[in-house]
């Protein structure tokens, strides 16, 4: 461990290739942020919507013996796992798949979420209390909604970590070339600290900037010899 942070307060190479991992992974977490909440938002709002055109219809029936036909029509429905229930001011379940009014939950609000008497499924859905107290609730799983996005993260999390491991072997080999070429000219600099006057840098033929360092420094010891 010591060994390793000598060698980052030392290499300059080594923290730009750290700081070039940190900056994409930051990058990439916010990109999946963004993309996760987006797709979440989305389906809830989908959710939503349908509990508004389920309350919408429900509520073209007249009287209480409407209501509570067409919620148990609604309620056999088995192509969805969704909630529907109507009871009475006592609470008492008029209609509906659901045997009880949920624990804790208001008569009248658009967005709640609660879950089964055994905790194993989630619901989102939507409270009406329509006139002689009685309570409307109508919801959907959240199983679809949580699938969704369990495969999403699956999808983006994986090809995110190979790049960011791609991004980080990439640097690293970057860095090693460019420390080979800096320790070249150190290498020459030192020989001829040894008193070895003819010694001269490699790589002074490269256009780019190491290149012409490297002439530089050639030129120098060519000036001092």
């Amino acid at each position: 461990m010591r060994s390793l942070r000598d060698f980052y307060a030392r290499s300059a190479l080594f923290r730009f290739t750290l700081l070039f991992g940190v900056i994409f992974a930051t990058g990439s977490a916010i990109a999946f942020y963004l993309a996760y909440s987006t797709v979440s938002a989305y389906t809830q709002a989908r959710v939503l919507d349908t509990i508004e055109t389920d309350i919408r219809d429900i509520f073209t029936a007249s009287g209480l013996a409407g209501l509570t036909s067409a919620v148990t029509v609604r309620s056999q429905d088995q192509s969805s796992p969704r909630v529907y229930l109507l009871v009475s001011d006592q609470g008492e379940k008029i209609a509906g798949n659901f045997e009880s009014w949920p624990n804790n939950l208001p008569a009248d609000q658009n967005r709640i979420s609660f879950s089964d008497p055994d905790g194993r499924q989630k619901f989102d859905g939507a409270a009406t209390l329509l006139p002689g107290n009685i309570r409307l609730l109508i919801a959907h799983s959240r199983a679809e909604h949580e699938a969704l996005l369990a495969g999403l993260r699956r999808e983006l999390a994986l090809p995110a970590l190979v790049a960011l491991l791609v991004a980080m072997a990439a640097g690293y080999l970057v860095s090693r070339r460019l420390l080979a070429r800096i320790n070249a000219l150190n290498a020459t600099c030192k020989a001829v600290e040894a008193g070895d006057v003819s010694a001269r840098a490699t790589g002074f033929q490269s256009p780019d900037e190491f290149g012409q360092l490297a002439a530089s420094v050639n030129a120098m010891l060519a000036r001092i010899a």
